[in-house]
């Protein structure tokens, strides 16, 4: 990233940008909600922040590196939008991008079948936040309980309890697991578009746009591309 030009589509409030900031030679970083107004490298003298939807946007400025992480499921149609990324890159530049993983079970998963349609039903966003912050403890707690039941299966515990878990995946505070609790269970219930693909099917989709693949790991559905 050192003296790079990057793109940052999905910016949100600078998980990534604060990194980037440290080395490019310019940020130019975009997200389409508000979370870009908090982003902690906003004073940053070569990092450019804008609120923009990157589908509306024109490439007339190619950058060294693209960098779109936890968006492109999120989109109306996941293939335009891998296509619509690499239109901002330089030739030899790098695309560095992900999508959600698709369940083994597919869309039949109960947080497509069961849990998304049920829960938008009873409570509006605000409404099930609210709820969320009162009961999060005792949810994450009875997930617990049901991974040591079905031997750490976290499928079936996933199933039940739509909550979303990071205990044992990030060395976080009590309050910071809660919190990152609370905002990707939101995200991933309320999500106006929700995506996912397989390994497969975005690597035919790269290959029949001969888009290039540096590298890639199948197991998180991660790629660095190139046109």
């Amino acid at each position: 990233f050192k003296n790079k030009n990057i793109l940052e589509i999905g910016c949100g409030a600078g998980r990534f940008t604060e990194y980037f900031a440290k080395y490019a030679k310019l940020c130019v970083s975009i997200d389409l909600s508000d979370a870009v107004f908090s982003n902690v490298s906003k004073n940053k003298v070569n990092v450019k922040l804008a609120k923009a939807n990157f589908l509306d946007l024109e490439a007339k400025k190619k950058f060294d590196i693209v960098f779109c992480r936890g968006v492109i499921q999120h989109t109306p149609d996941p293939e335009q939008s891998i296509k619509k990324i690499h239109e901002f890159v330089k030739k030899n530049g790098l695309v560095i991008f992900d999508i959600y993983k698709m369940p083994k079970i597919g869309l039949f998963h109960p947080k497509y079948l069961l849990w998304r349609p049920l829960i938008q039903k009873l409570f509006t966003y605000e409404q099930f936040e609210d709820f969320l912050k009162k009961n999060i403890y005792w949810l994450l707690s009875l997930k617990k309980f049901l991974d040591i039941l079905f031997f750490q299966k976290k499928f079936f515990s996933d199933c039940l309890i739509p909550i979303w878990d990071y205990n044992k995946k990030y060395k976080l505070t009590k309050d910071q697991l809660k919190k990152l609790s609370i905002l990707d269970t939101l995200d991933g219930l309320y999500a106006k578009y929700d995506k996912p693909m397989k390994y497969d099917q975005v690597k035919n989709i790269l290959l029949k746009n001969k888009l290039h693949i540096v590298k890639s790991i199948k197991e998180k559905n991660y790629f660095c591309t190139s046109v």
